[in-house]
């Protein structure tokens, strides 16, 4: 998971360069660039999980309507829970990237992907505690040559949320979000979080620069989560990021952008579907 994390440094330092080499060679074709990847790590779980469930998929596209421009895309996502009973050593890690580039023009590229993790039955007892430390990135990044003729994409969402799993209550979530888009005034990087979650100040950073024709939208977080439970209970922790990139000549219609959002919605369901035969399986 370090590895990971030192990639959005080696991004940061290398993003010019390689968008540089990539455009240089054919100066005169317009070229797109778009890349969204996170990865989220958690350590220390004072409790562990009697069950757990992953889940891992992409999807891509890249359409040629012409011999004048060229499209390519590609995802990677994995995820990892490893539940160790009765020790407070169990750990879960995902990672989940997505990158789209295109040359020339008459293109359309996309890729998408999706991680999660879920861990189920976390028993916390009467007056204890319930607490985890977690590291986790986003990074997005987009770059079009000409904005005014070409359209380049990349947006992606951390989401974490705690429930009583009892009674269904939603009781502590953090959420990360962001898009970088080269034509249009859409880019943004987000965080939302409940108190129980905290960050440690010098490892955590938001960082974003939306102008120029080179976009970026960077978060490194690390911090731990803790909340103590009265009357205990019996605890479900779902972690989901999803990571999209598009780039397009020209700009993406309506259909397009309509069937892009199908294929998430798809994936999300097709989730949503594993862990819903989940719950099944352990009630």
């Amino acid at each position: 998971m370090q590895k990971l994390l030192n990639s959005k440094y080696f991004l940061l330092l290398t993003f010019t360069a390689i968008t540089s080499c990539f455009i240089t060679p054919k100066a005169s074709i317009a070229a797109t660039f778009a890349f969204s990847e996170a990865g989220f790590r958690f350590d220390n779980f004072s409790v562990s999980p009697k069950d757990v469930e992953t889940f891992a998929d992409t999807n891509i596209q890249a359409i040629n309507f012409s011999s004048q421009g060229k499209a390519n895309a590609d995802a990677e996502a994995n995820a990892n829970f490893t539940s160790i009973p009765n020790l407070p050593l169990s750990f879960a890690n995902n990672l989940s990237s997505s990158i789209a580039m295109g040359e020339g023009k008459d293109y359309f590229g996309s890729a998408e992907s999706v991680a999660s993790v879920t861990g189920y039955n976390f028993q916390v007892a009467p007056e204890g505690i319930f607490s985890f430390d977690f590291t986790g990135f986003l990074v997005l990044l987009a770059l079009a040559d000409d904005p005014t003729t070409e359209y380049a994409s990349a947006d992606g969402e951390i989401s974490l949320q705690l429930y009583d799993q009892d009674n269904g209550v939603l009781l502590d979530s953090l959420s990360i979000q962001g898009n970088t888009a080269t034509s249009n005034n859409l880019s943004f990087l987000t965080q939302n979080k409940t108190d129980n979650f905290s960050f440690i100040p010098t490892d955590t950073s938001f960082d974003t620069d939306f102008n120029g024709i080179n976009k970026y939208a960077i978060a490194s977080v690390k911090g731990k989560y803790s909340r103590k439970l009265a009357a205990g209970a019996n605890l479900s922790l779902f972690e989901l990021k999803n990571n999209r990139v598009r780039v397009a000549v020209p700009e993406p219609t309506s259909q397009l952008a309509l069937v892009f959002g199908a294929i998430s919605i798809l994936l999300i369901v097709k989730r949503e579907r594993k862990l819903l035969q989940n719950k099944i399986t352990i009630k």
